[in-house]
């Protein structure tokens, strides 16, 4: 889209927003239903779309996108006045006696939503719905990689949401940097953290403030007193889920030699019984979105051939990675510096459990740490010893479908 139409998109929305036309509990709950019934109309249309895409998984897209949406929406209408409603902050002082004191919420203004193409129908609309319960006017660019996605999305976008308040604008990167040149009251980015610096640098210009889920690295520590059995399937699961394109799937696996063989027994079985003795032929396996994406991966897996105990077939025509386990990698291998984002999972020995959480925390903070223990010393040891985002105990991927029980 060129920049004649991204000016004049921006400048409609922020005339809405100037005449107060999202401000009111009446227009919030308004536009709040048109996006549940966008949503809830057309869910079996958005999740064919993202299996033409990449061959995503009906009932992955069921669960982890769309009802995901219907339930944040339903959360916001149901208790959006409490999120509207001042908060009493008189703290009795002296010169605060008598008096009323109190802290409004108030929208920013336009807001400027870049969604992510692994999840692209939550990761569009969830920021959105937040934006709408709020009160601010928004600018939604989804991601050009899911191109079937985006031709459904483009289409029920403008038919059930007010054009006047909320546009879509959709094109590759010179689109989003077109975007970045106007003038936003608050951005959101989720994606990598290469683009999530471009963003920040561009918000920088105006000083406007943004939220930014970029990737990471996130590994997951395995003790002897776990059931190896039950560890290894959510494990596995997590990694392989959405074809390993998750931001908090588990990146990396720490464990003691004593429980190395038993575990890697018990993921290899695991995926056999997930995905059969051919995972390609598997309808519970996402393919790699893209080319470029594939190609990226199978340069990590280049040459390893002796370190891969499962797995570790290809197929460049549909840009099929199959679940792979790899062991005895080095240190400064790839695999285990960079973000995979792919069906791929290393397992790392280490001497003690000591060792687990000095390798982690030699390296970058990471996204999520999951501990699997039943001794609680060792879990308060990793939460206590160890900074991340989340640390979630003895499951993997939970927190994510979770609401915090803070006001936005």
């Amino acid at each position: 889209m060129d920049s004649a139409y991204i000016e004049e998109t921006v400048r409609t929305v922020r005339v809405s927003y100037k005449k107060g036309e999202t401000l009111s509990k009446e227009a919030r709950l308004r536009n709040l239903t048109s996006l549940l019934h966008l949503v809830r109309d057309h869910a079996d249309d958005f999740i064919e779309a993202m299996h033409r895409d990449f061959n995503k998984p009906h009932l992955e897209s069921r669960g982890y996108e769309a009802d995901n949406i219907i339930s944040e929406v339903i959360y916001y209408i149901n208790e959006l006045d409490k999120f509207m409603e001042p908060m009493n902050v008189n703290d009795r002082s002296l010169l605060l006696l008598g008096k009323k004191t109190f802290l409004k919420p108030e929208p920013y203004g336009v807001v400027l939503i870049m969604g992510a193409w692994n999840f692209p129908l939550q990761l569009t609309l969830l920021p959105l719905v937040g934006a709408i319960a709020a009160g601010n006017c928004a600018v939604v660019k989804p991601s050009e990689h899911t191109p079937e996605f985006v031709m459904v999305l483009t289409k029920y976008f403008n038919q059930y949401m007010d054009q006047d308040c909320f546009r879509i604008v959709t094109g590759d990167r010179h689109t989003a940097e077109e975007l970045l040149e106007q003038r936003f009251d608050y951005i959101m980015y989720t994606g990598n953290s290469s683009v999530g610096r471009l963003v920040m640098a561009a918000a920088a210009k105006n000083l406007t403030p943004v939220t930014l889920e970029l990737g990471g690295k996130s590994p997951a520590i395995v003790d002897s007193t776990s059931d190896l059995s039950v560890v290894a399937k959510r494990i596995v699961w997590g990694r392989c889920m959405n074809g390993g394109q998750t931001c908090v799937a588990p990146d990396y696996v720490l464990c003691k030699p004593d429980i190395h063989d038993e575990l890697l027994q018990h993921m290899k079985r695991h995926l056999l019984d997930m995905y059969g003795p051919n995972p390609r032929k598997s309808n519970s396996l996402s393919r790699i979105v893209n080319d470029k994406h594939y190609e990226r991966l199978s340069q990590l897996l280049k040459d390893k051939e002796d370190h891969i105990v499962y797995g570790g077939d290809m197929n460049r025509a549909d840009r099929y990675i199959g679940p792979t386990l790899m062991v005895d990698l080095p240190e400064d291998d790839p695999l285990l510096q960079e973000e995979i984002f792919g069906p791929i999972l290393p397992v790392v020995t280490v001497q003690t459990m000591q060792d687990a959480i000095d390798f982690i925390n030699t390296k970058e903070k990471p996204l999520v740490i999951y501990a699997f223990s039943e001794d609680s010393a060792f879990i308060d040891r990793v939460i206590s010893t160890t900074s991340s985002g989340a640390t979630v105990i003895n499951e993997t991927m939970s927190h994510a479908g979770t609401f915090p029980p803070w006001k936005y």
